[in-house]
Order: C-alpha cells, then structure tokens, then sequence
C-alpha cells in the first residue's frame, strides 16, 4: 500500500473549515484506489471531484516514473473507504494520522470524537520525546 496524506484547502469557506486533511491509498493488491475522509460522507460531490483530480495525477506520475512497471493502475476503480467520522471542523489531521498508523487492508481506526483528548496527549507526547526533536522545553514550560 501507498498513501498519500493530503491536505486540500477550501479558502472559499468559513475560517474553521479553510482546509481538511484526508488520505488517498493505492491498494497494489487489491488494484484499487482507496479514499478515507473523517468528514465527508459517501457520495459527496465535493470529494469526489477532488480524489478524481488527485487520482488522475497520481495516475500521470505513476506512468512517467514507472513507465516500466508490471503495475498497471490506469484503469483501477476508487473505493470510498466507510470510517469513522469527525463530529466538528477541526479533527480531520487526527483521524488521518490515525488512519495512517493503523491501516491494514481494508480497516480503518476505530478512533471517534471522544477519543480525541487521550489522541491529543500521545501525539504531543510522540513529538516532544522524539529522538531527533531538539528544542528546548523549558522555554514553554
């Protein structure tokens, strides 16, 4: 599998909904392309007007870097991926990151919206003991 976290921006809409994170997955395997949006529902005009254009230039990429690959993904079909769903403007970049950890084939997170605050805390936890991070916390302590 391949994904593509990918942040679309929406400067025509309200300050709280300007951008939403969601992913796009080549399924090799299952010769698919797969899509996972916490926020839009199935058959949304709007996601699907963006994956198609994605999709079409990862499509265009595909051809030129693996011009002589035995994976062929012109002709694959999109799959929009049923997942949980966020309940505000605000969440998208967690349930993406979730969904990037656990995908496994065809599941999803389990994550909902009143996981959020334990979510919160582990990612933040990750990013100030991570290995390389070298700034100095007791400026924000």
């Amino acid at each position: 599998m391949i994904c593509f976290p990918t942040l679309e921006k929406f400067p025509q809409l309200s300050k709280d909904l300007s951008a939403h994170y969601w992913l796009v997955v080549i399924n090799i395997k299952a010769k698919r392309f797969e899509v996972i949006d916490s926020l839009a529902r199935r058959g949304c005009a709007l996601l699907m007007e963006s994956c198609h254009l994605l999709i079409a230039n990862i499509k265009v990429m595909w051809g030129k870097e693996y011009a002589n690959s035995k994976v062929d993904i012109v002709d694959w079909p999109i799959e929009i991926i049923d997942n949980p769903k966020q309940t505000n403007g605000y969440d998208c970049g967690f349930f993406t990151l979730q969904n990037l950890e656990e995908k496994h084939g065809r599941t999803t997170t389990s994550l909902t919206q009143k996981d959020l605050t334990k979510i919160r805390i582990l990612f933040t936890d990750r990013l100030i003991r991570f290995v390389d991070n070298k700034v100095s916390w007791s400026l924000f302590v």
